[in-house]
């Protein structure tokens, strides 16, 4: 027989009152969790969880709802009141306050929990000091999907029940205290927020904006209040991205309150939203109009961290970066002033963040490196706790690029690849691709290319690396590479070629052939074929040239560079004649084609067939007037036959083909000085 539901639920009770590390404090002092909900199973449980132990009653006041709400707070020992929805937060608010019977209230909504650092000691704050009129704010810090803090804001969540203690507005409620607050530092107790990680769009369109609009149409409201709804309407139109709207309420909010003579907290931030929706939408001139007189109407913005970036803004733009400088770090200092901390109703991060990634960035443009590097710093350390963001990490990365520090650069892409998603990853791995190429570490930026493209798509860009390399002799990186792209494409015969020459300009001559084999085996083209002879013609691998260019021939037997390749080995073994018959086929079967009377040519030469040479060169020339290895074998052929002036005469049409060429310059002054 199991237990009941609520018999198991008290004994885990019972079980987490036991683990705790101390006896409840305060215990005189009850405590009630007051939360209103409807259709919230999916965080009722871990609001009401996150309070085990901590309070002494749970009231849940539903409202409506259709799914296992009901049930969740039963399970958890909550005592179900029901309220009929009337568009009117306050009024639940209240009911759930008056059906306590607690000496304090915590307020939670059922998508916030009570920090587990909190559990500990928010007790600490039930102190009976002979007075009801006792408030605290406690922080609630929003998180985003990736459970990152995107905001936070201090709101009165705890306080002593009284008669004077209840709730004023339709929505956005609030709780005016008769004797002020006090603020909790959110190091001792703060509440967190899941509600901003999914549906915020559609809780704003289907249930608030109709409350605030239904509120806003009303005539008999004081400026403030209407400044306050005005301000909601205007944060909401700018999260559903209806900018115009957007700017119309915030600055009536801000009409609202701008004359008053004793302005409300909030006040600040109608100007801090207004000044962040144009910046984001790129229209500096409004900026620049607001942030010029909104601390002419409104000087508590002084006070506001969140002001001085917006303000360093409008001179990054305008490239005045002494300015800059100057404003963002104005708003470091107010962002750290503790006598501040304690007082700003919300609390931006990412505005911190971003004012340290332009205070950089502006040191970086007035060539202060030594300044930027301490800043980037700095932000790196505490946004890897505080502000985790992939497109924050990815831009201090971009730099400590420009500050030429390559290694931290790439050091922070690879930690980024370890979280981001695949799209974002591409990004990253480009840029560290790229960094690796600075760094001449081709093999590393290679592999990351392949993870990212096919390789058969980019091996085009992989080669152009290799054939830099060799222009500038860097064989070792080139062998690098090579071996890169084997071990990506292991049926790149191209890749076997190369690396096996630059192997052999390496004196690695066994490692070369070993390549050379691979790649003929590899191979399955005629003038891959071909070129693997060429190459093994050239180390004196005679046989295995032959037998290589001869494949080529069975697949295509008029191949006409593979009969060139085969004369030649001819020539080298001394099989003159076969040589000249390949040759002079050649020239009978393309007789359009220089290229066999040259070799021809040369052949005969060779062996002091002077005049028949002269006669194939002068086909050649024919062929291709502009080539001006011709006219310098002929002349080579005059000066065998003693014929000076014709031997000048086709050296001066060799040079005027090839000016630049200095064996023709050489010869030439060897004949005139004569």
């Amino acid at each position: 027989m199991t237990d009941s539901p609520k018999k198991r639920d008290l004994k885990k009770l019972l079980q987490s009152v036991e683990q705790r590390k101390y006896p409840k404090l305060n215990p005189e002092q009850r405590l009630s969790l007051c939360v209103i909900a409807k259709n919230e199973e999916k965080h009722l449980a871990r609001c009401l969880e996150s309070v085990e132990g901590v309070v002494d009653e749970i009231i849940v006041v539903d409202t409506g709802s259709t799914d296992n709400t009901v049930e969740i707070a039963k399970k958890y020992g909550a005592k179900v009141h029901f309220f009929e929805w009337c568009d009117d937060f306050s009024a639940a608010r209240n009911f759930s306050i008056k059906n306590s019977t607690g000496d304090w209230i915590l307020i939670l909504d059922a998508d916030e929990e009570l920090s587990k650092d909190s559990r500990e000691k928010i007790r600490a704050f039930l102190v009976d000091i002979g007075t009801d009129d006792i408030y605290y704010q406690l922080r609630i810090k929003n998180l985003d999907k990736n459970e990152q803090i995107v905001s936070q804001n201090y709101m009165v969540r705890l306080f002593k029940k009284n008669p004077r203690s209840f709730y004023y507005g339709r929505i956005h409620e609030y709780v005016i205290p008769t004797a002020g607050f006090i603020n909790i530092s959110d190091a001792d107790v703060h509440i967190v927020h899941h509600g901003y990680k999914e549906g915020l769009k559609q809780k704003i369109i289907g249930r608030n904006l109709p409350i605030l609009e239904s509120i806003s149409s009303e005539g008999d409201i004081e400026d403030n209040y209407r400044s306050f709804i005005n301000y909601y309407i205007g944060v909401s139109n700018k999260s559903l991205g209806r900018i115009d709207e957007a700017i119309s309420y915030l600055q009536k909010s801000i009409d609202f309150v701008k004359n008053e003579e004793k302005k409300p907290r909030f006040a600040i931030y109608p100007y801090i939203h207004l000044m962040n929706v144009l910046l984001t939408h790129n229209r500096i001139s409004e900026l620049k109009t607001l942030v010029e007189k909104s601390v002419k109407e409104l000087r508590e913005l002084e006070d506001a961290y969140e002001y001085w970036f917006y303000s360093g803004m409008v001179d990054f733009m305008a490239k005045d970066y002494v300015s800059t400088i100057q404003k963002m770090e104005k708003g470091i200092e107010v962002y750290n002033r503790k006598d501040l901390e304690l007082f700003r109703l919300s609390n931006d991060i990412a505005i911190y963040f971003f004012n340290l990634l332009y205070l950089a960035n502006a040191n970086i443009l007035i060539e202060k490196d030594d300044q930027a590097l301490l800043i980037l710093q700095k932000a790196l350390d505490e946004s890897s706790e505080k502000f985790d963001y992939y497109q924050y990490k990815f831009n201090i990365a971009k730099l400590f690029t420009l500050l030429n520090k390559i290694e931290k650069a790439i050091e922070i892409c690879n930690e980024l690849l370890t979280k981001v998603d695949p799209k974002s990853k591409n990004e990253v791995s480009t840029f560290l691709s790229n960094l690796y190429m600075r760094m001449n570490n081709f093999s590393k930026a290679i592999t990351i290319q392949a993870e990212i493209h096919e390789p058969e798509k980019v091996k085009t860009n992989w080669y152009a690396i290799v054939e830099a390399l060799e222009n500038e002799k860097f064989f070792p990186a080139a062998e690098e590479v090579y071996s890169t792209i084997i071990s990506l494409l292991p049926d790149e015969t191209r890749a076997y070629m190369g690396r096996a020459v630059a192997r052999l300009i390496q004196n690695k001559t066994v490692d070369a052939l070993g390549d050379l084999a691979m790649a003929r085996k590899k191979s399955d083209k005629p003038e891959e074929k071909v070129k693997v002879g060429l190459i093994y013609f050239q180390v004196g691998q005679s046989a295995q040239a032959k037998a290589c260019i001869q494949e080529a021939l069975v697949v295509e037997p008029l191949d006409y560079q593979a009969h060139l390749y085969l004369a030649s080995i001819e020539q080298s073994e001394g099989r003159i004649d076969e040589a000249l018959v390949r040759l002079n086929n050649l020239t009978e079967m393309f007789p359009e084609d220089s290229r066999g009377y040259i070799q021809l040519g040369n052949l005969l030469l060779s062996h002091q067939k002077v005049d028949e040479a002269i006669n194939i060169y002068q086909k050649a020339k024919g062929l291709s007037p502009d080539n001006a290895y011709i006219p310098y074998t002929l002349s080579l052929c005059f000066l065998e036959k003693n014929d000076r002036d014709k031997a000048l005469s086709s050296l001066e049409d060799a040079r005027r083909l090839d000016p630049e060429d200095e064996d023709l310059k050489a010869l030439y002054q060897s004949l005139v000085s004569v």
